[in-house]
């Protein structure tokens, strides 16, 4: 059987417990990178989520993946404990790197200065956002991109940088190529590197040169000279390397480009720039992944590290009072603005900002319908003739819209001249001719190449209309070959029509939150739909679906729409949720806490036997949540006779008895001969 991502928390408590007793299950580690907190000591999550397994199911699963995004994790996560990294594990690297990354960030700010990391990822490197580990002891930067026809993992002229010892740190240039490639672009690098050498010598700086290699062409400056105590003194050298190398470098690059106009050489373009930092997000997205499971080694201080990731699908479920609402609005805040927000008066205005454009709220009930939610018909009030109804759309088709429009999409449906979009997603448009019978097909790298182009200035739209001759990859550094002729006239009526939609070219994300998820029909909201909302059928997924609407509008999905659900477990537990909703969202628990950082809780001591009794004879399902017993709940009797016993009698169907012992437990007074029951304070 295979390891589910949900399970009970009681099960997790008692593997914990085997694990301290038994030592590891069968086939697993002790050690592992990751550690699960659970009532303040650590274990190694893939024996937890194995012995929690054998506990409910009393067998072992027979398949089992550990790891970030695993079952396995989630497993774990829905019971409520949160996965980290081994604070053991050294990741100061990571630090130096995030260092410099913030300042080449505030350069390209300032100074406009563009920059590339080395972008061809290796072994054990895929979790840094530059390639270099723990174990390669360097990472590498650099400012002038040379192309070549060889392969390497750094690029020909590299800022090299590391900590050689705590808090002692190193700069060095290098200049590598190979010496047996007789192109002309390789062959002129050469030459480059030889008039740098000539420029160092005459500013009296030092540099050596590799004698390890007969088929490299490698120097570098001496690093005996280039060491810093502090991070203060290490970004001042940083910067005063930049732009002494910056003056020698491009100066050479201009000479050598002078008499050789042809040579490939310069500074990084600002749209190649843009490009770049794009092809590092999933490197970032990963990096990111180790902060937020917290690793207490990682600094959370630079811009890099507040980048987050969040799934498109989530549901936030637990008891009433338990902060569903707050962590609702903190994570589409954080969605919105792309980064960690800790601070939630900032994440409320962000919200309030943004409601009804960005953001959308709903509450489901269980009236609520398909034609409320996507689209329906509705009667026309302004005529007065006859009866009529129009087509409306709900709440996630406008706001499904509304993500769409990003710079490069194309929506299904849309016509041109002859042909009439029917697929569009980041790797094709197809275009049906009524006319022709056929079908036309367009890569979309090429209209997002072109798009470009012409939002930089470097192609006009005319060009692409009067059929002039576009070098992409000369122009552009494109992955498309040659633009190429016969499809001009599609390609001017997309390109047009993209032109004047007058949108953001940075896309936005969209958030549409669902109140009380579970009290609505699921099937009946809705419909179809229902496998559209799943991230590979979403329209930059790998298997993106488009239906088509009973209006015969086509409806898909898009990547960039987050859908957050809140779920009261009190009114309905998540084992008897609908099934197709399940399948296709994260559980994040929300269960009571009995200590908040930087926030007070009241009367801990009795939240926590008020709960203890009602997880003994209710489930955790039904405990009380923490948010009863914070901010202005500070009277204990106010609080517990308006808000706590009506839910305690809600919960016990009205069975005085039953609650008696409850407030009992907690070491309440009880009012004498009070209907509803009501305290009257506590015994000391």
């Amino acid at each position: 059987m295979k390891l589910p991502n949900l399970i009970e928390k009681k099960y997790l408590l008692e593997a914990a417990k085997t694990f301290k007793e038994k030592g590891p299950p069968p086939e697993c580690m002790e050690e592992t990178r990751y550690k699960v907190l659970i009532n303040g000591e650590e274990f190694p999550p893939p024996a937890i989520a194995k012995y929690a397994f054998f506990h409910k199911y009393n067998e072992w699963p027979d398949q089992f993946d550990g790891g970030l995004g695993t079952d396995c994790f989630k497993m774990i996560e829905s019971g409520g404990f949160k996965i980290k990294l081994d604070s053991k594990i050294d990741y100061r690297y990571l630090e130096v790197e995030e260092l410099v990354y913030n300042q080449l960030i505030k350069l390209n700010k300032e100074q406009g200065t563009t920059f590339s990391v080395r972008q061809n990822a290796t072994k054990n490197s895929e979790l840094d956002y530059f390639i270099g580990t723990s174990e390669s002891e360097y990472s590498a930067f650099s400012l002038w991109d040379i192309p070549r026809n060889t392969y390497g993992a750094i690029d020909i002229i590299a800022f090299i940088f590391g900590e050689v010892e705590p808090d002692i740190f190193t700069i060095e240039l290098q200049f590598l190529i190979q010496k047996n490639q007789d192109s002309f672009q390789d062959a002129t690098t050469r030459e480059l590197g030889e008039l740098i050498k000539k420029r160092l010598t005459e500013k009296q700086i030092e540099f050596s040169e590799s004698k390890l290699s007969s088929k490299q062409f490698k120097f570098t400056t001496s690093l005996t000279k280039n060491r810093f105590r502090g991070e203060v003194e290490f970004i001042k050298g940083l910067n005063n390397y930049i732009a002494t190398y910056s003056d020698i470098i491009d100066s050479a690059i201009y000479e050598i480009k002078r008499e050789k106009p042809e040579y490939k050489a310069g500074t990084y373009s600002p749209v190649y720039f843009e490009k770049l930092i794009k092809k590092l997000e999933t490197r970032r997205d990963k990096y990111q992944k180790l902060i937020s499971v917290g690793s207490s080694t990682i600094s959370s201080k630079g811009v890099l590290t507040e980048k987050m990731k969040h799934n498109l699908n989530t549901i936030f479920y637990g008891p009433p009072g338990t902060g569903k609402t707050y962590k609702t609005i903190l994570r589409a805040a954080e969605i919105i603005e792309k980064r960690k927000i800790c601070d939630y008066n900032e994440a409320l205005k962000i919200f309030k900002a943004n409601l009804h454009s960005q953001i959308e709220f709903i509450t489901f009930h269980q009236n609520y319908s398909y034609e409320d939610f996507i689209q329906g018909l509705r009667p026309d009030t302004e005529n007065d003739n006859q009866l009529y109804f129009k087509k409306a759309d709900g709440i996630f088709k406008r706001i499904v819209d509304r993500a769409f429009k990003n710079p490069y999409y194309v929506p299904v449906g849309t016509e041109f001249k002859d042909y009439r979009v029917i697929k569009s997603n980041s790797d094709i448009i197809e275009l049906w001719s009524e006319r022709t019978k056929s079908i036309r097909y367009v890569p979309f790298q090429l209209i997002k190449d072109l798009i470009d182009g012409i939002n930089s200035g470097k192609i006009e739209l005319d060009d692409i209309k009067n059929r002039r001759n576009i070098d992409l990859p000369g122009l552009l550094e494109s992955n498309v070959e040659k633009y190429y002729f016969g499809i001009e006239g599609t390609l001017y009526s997309i390109c047009e029509f993209l032109t004047q939609q007058n949108v953001d070219f940075s896309e936005e994300n969209f958030v549409i939150v669902i109140d009380e998820i579970n009290r609505a029909n699921i099937s009946r909201v809705f419909g179809e739909l229902i496998t559209l909302i799943e991230p590979d059928k979403r329209s930059e997924g790998k298997t993106p679906l488009v239906a088509k609407l009973p209006s015969g509008d086509h409806f898909s999905v898009p990547s960039n729409l987050y859908i957050i659900g809140t779920m009261n477990t009190a009114d309905k537990s998540i084992a008897l949720l609908d099934i197709a909703l399940r399948r296709r969202f994260v559980f994040e628990a929300m269960y009571p806490e009995y200590e908040i950082e930087g926030q007070e809780i009241y009367d801990i001591d009795i939240l926590k036997k008020i709960n203890e009794r009602i997880i003994k004879t209710k489930g955790h399902d039904f405990q009380i949540g923490h948010a009863y017993f914070m901010g202005e709940n500070d009277n204990l009797v106010s609080r517990m006779n308006n808000k706590v016993i009506p839910l305690l009698l809600e919960y016990y169907m009205n069975d005085k008895e039953e609650v008696v012992k409850i407030l009992h437990e907690a070491n309440l007074i009880i009012e004498e001969n009070s209907w509803p029951l009501r305290i009257t304070g506590k015994n000391d």
